[in-house]
């Protein structure tokens, strides 16, 4: 009789685990080590959570996300999908509780929104920002605001260029507050090319703390291990802070490549010309 695709590639899987079972299982054994789960920006302002597991695993999460979301009265205007995904979340966060978990950057895993005073005031709409994922719309940004469980923290910015200055000395010591500072600051390692998100990295003395470098926010930035180490072992990369927010690298052999200024709180108007600097090639890692 006639088979649907995936019924005929079941019958295809089960013959071949049935003609060689221990090379089936040892295969699934190199399988389970790429089991992971990934975050994949989106557009207006959605994004994506993608998990590799285990089939029955995966199965029972999904069984039982659909379970739960039909415990909910069956007035509600939700969809199955919508009713799922509310559940993924719910169940996820407060399966893993904030004060349980790790520090990074000195504070509990959390995100970070920059909105303007008058956007929260409801005197405009100018986008916020969500810190590694780029501009949410000025409602999301009240929403969030909004939630009890938010810490709030005055950054003060250059009226004419934008740039952060300082973030507010209440409630935190100072050490403290230079690290919300970088971290409201920069999004990302400051080298050029590189994607490592601000909260896997770690401050960075542009001039080295034991030249003489202060432990201040115009001498620090974040920066990922492994661009801090090339910096850091002698082999001939540096880099400075630009006034215009960017930070200009130089390779041993001379050449220099900017990375873009970070200030998700400005329109584009407010943004200077960069300063011209030389760019040969891109940089080599």
């Amino acid at each position: 009789g006639c088979v649907t695709v995936p019924q005929l590639r079941r019958r295809v899987g089960r013959a071949v685990i049935g003609l060689d079972p221990t090379g089936a299982e040892r295969r699934h054994q190199r399988a389970l080590t790429e089991r992971r789960v990934e975050y994949h920006p989106g557009e207006d302002g959605m994004a994506s959570l993608t998990a590799l597991l285990p089939a029955p695993e995966a199965q029972l999460i999904y069984t039982r996300l659909t379970a739960s979301a039909r415990l909910l009265p069956a007035a509600d205007p939700r969809t199955l999908d919508q009713q799922r995904a509310d559940v993924f979340i719910d169940g996820l966060l407060s399966g893993l509780p904030e004060d349980a978990l790790p520090q990074m950057q000195g504070r509990r895993p959390a995100i970070n929104v920059v909105v303007s005073a008058d956007t929260l005031l409801g005197l405009d709409d100018q986008p916020a920002h969500l810190t590694g994922y780029g501009p949410i719309t000025a409602g999301t940004a009240r929403r969030l605001a909004a939630e009890e469980s938010g810490t709030w923290r005055r950054l003060l910015t250059d009226p004419v260029t934008g740039a952060l200055l300082d973030i507010s000395e209440h409630r935190y010591r100072p050490p403290q507050r230079l690290r919300d500072l970088l971290a409201a600051r920069d999004d990302t390692c400051v080298f050029p090319t590189c994607q490592q998100p601000g909260y896997r990295c770690e401050p960075d003395h542009t001039m080295p703390f034991g030249q003489g470098g202060p432990t201040r926010r115009d001498n620090l930035a974040l920066t990922c291990r492994r661009h801090n180490r090339a910096k850091a072992t002698g082999t001939g990369w540096t880099y400075r802070h630009d006034p215009d927010g960017t930070y200009t690298w130089t390779t041993p052999t001379g050449h220099r490549y900017t990375s873009p200024a970070s200030r998700p709180w400005t329109t584009t108007g407010d943004t200077p010309a960069p300063v011209p600097v030389e760019q040969d090639n891109p940089p080599p890692f």
